[in-house]
């Protein structure tokens, strides 16, 4: 009993639009980036993306297989992370690997996501199958080192980084409810920002990595506004949005 309380299977909320949700997952290598903060200066950025789209399912074919919950989080080698998440797998989704995207009509417009830290592009699963379903394409980063667990292109899995932690750590350290009281007392909207700048200061390690992500997101907006950077079948979908 406390067990299936701990780790309850849950039905999720069937998106409502009228398209099918279809999946993809892409790897991306920027090659003006390495791995120095992580410690692997030799070793190039790799970003891994999840997309949710508008796709179609065909009646006269053999159904495709329905994903799981955070299916990416159990994928692969076993490790800490696959046996705490594993019992997601009974967790079924309303999204389908390499379904065929809808052509015709309107450009889709594109929606780009960053994950919360130490967390994963699928976090919010029923959101993105909603957006999906009704026309809109989403992009989840993955971003490495800073995700739960990446898989690579190598098949190779990518744990959370010991230097997320830190952050965590410096961020616990603030006195957070002192600059609340600050910022409630604060006369103008000028002094509330500087009085959140300065909270910000007081965390170097959280801002190295928010510029991380901040860069990662810049490369993606780049592969995103020139698929010719993108690998094959995402340059194809790229070209029906907006």
């Amino acid at each position: 009993l406390l067990l299936s309380l701990a780790l309850p299977i849950v039905e999720l909320p069937a998106p409502d639009g009228p398209h099918d949700v279809g999946y993809r997952s892409f790897s991306l290598l920027d090659e003006s980036r390495n791995e120095a903060y992580f410690g692997t200066p030799g070793e190039l950025r790799e970003l891994n993306l999840q997309v949710w789209y508008p796709g179609t399912r065909d009646p006269a074919q053999p159904q495709p297989q329905v994903r799981t919950l955070w299916e990416s989080l159990y994928q692969g080698p076993r490790d800490p992370v696959t046996t705490l998440f594993g019992y997601m797998s009974a967790i079924k989704t309303h999204t389908y690997a390499d379904l065929p995207l809808v052509i015709g009509g309107t450009a889709y417009p594109v929606i780009v996501f960053s994950h919360a830290l130490a967390l994963t592009a699928e976090q919010n699963t029923p959101l993105m199958e909603h957006l999906a379903s009704h026309g809109y394409v989403v992009i989840g980063v993955n971003h490495t080192h800073m995700s739960l667990r990446v898989i690579s292109s190598r098949e190779q899995v990518v744990p959370l980084a010991p230097k997320v932690g830190e952050a965590f750590i410096e961020g616990a350290a603030l006195d957070s409810q002192a600059f609340d009281v600050r910022v409630a007392n604060a006369k103008s909207a000028e002094e509330r920002a500087e009085i959140a700048f300065e909270l910000g200061r007081q965390s170097p390690t959280m801002n190295e990595q928010i510029a991380i992500r901040v860069a990662d997101l810049r490369f993606v907006l780049d592969v995103i506004t020139d698929s010719s950077m993108a690998p094959p079948e995402l340059a194809s979908m790229l070209e029906q949005t907006d």
